[in-house]
């Protein structure tokens, strides 16, 4: 079986462990999630928006959509 290791979180501008968000009830953050298998050097980005539900009501009201992406 392989075990996969997040090997980093990155915020690009803020340490992870520091971050606090301004508004903690209406906020988003792109991070990045660097998954590896453990033990092995190596890994896969993945990108994710993290966000507060009074976030994703605020842009789907003004946008009229929310998470349109490919």
């Amino acid at each position: 079986m392989i075990k996969l290791d997040l090997k980093s979180i990155n915020l690009y501008d803020i340490d992870f462990e520091k971050f606090t968000p301004e508004i903690p009830d209406n906020f988003h953050r792109w991070i990045d999630l660097d998954i590896g298998i453990e033990g092995e050097q190596g890994s896969s980005i993945f990108s994710l928006c993290i966000c507060s539900p009074k976030w994703i009501s605020h842009h789907c009201n003004k946008e009229g959509f929310f998470g349109l992406m490919h």
